[in-house]
């Protein structure tokens, strides 16, 4: 399961045109992104409308340069 959701994750950030780097910490998936504001809430969307059931355990958004954000999202998945 983990390598499928990170694929799953990968292929969602390029599909909405965002940068993620994504990592594994005590059963949670870590993830730093970095995009635009409409990209990064496209990405969003499409997590919550995906295959997997999500819990976002932890969200923190700052701007940069005006539309450009970064994000750090952990995750926890509890079912595919």
């Amino acid at each position: 399961l983990p390598v499928d959701f990170i694929r799953f994750l990968e292929k969602t950030a390029k599909d909405s045109n965002i940068e993620v780097k994504i990592s594994l910490s005590s059963g949670f998936f870590q993830t730093a992104i970095k995009g635009s504001f409409p990209d990064f809430l496209r990405f969003l969307e499409r997590l919550q409308s995906g295959q997997y059931l999500i819990d976002v355990q932890d969200l923190s958004v700052s701007s940069q340069e005006g539309i450009i954000v970064s994000a750090s999202i952990s995750l926890l998945v509890l079912a595919k």
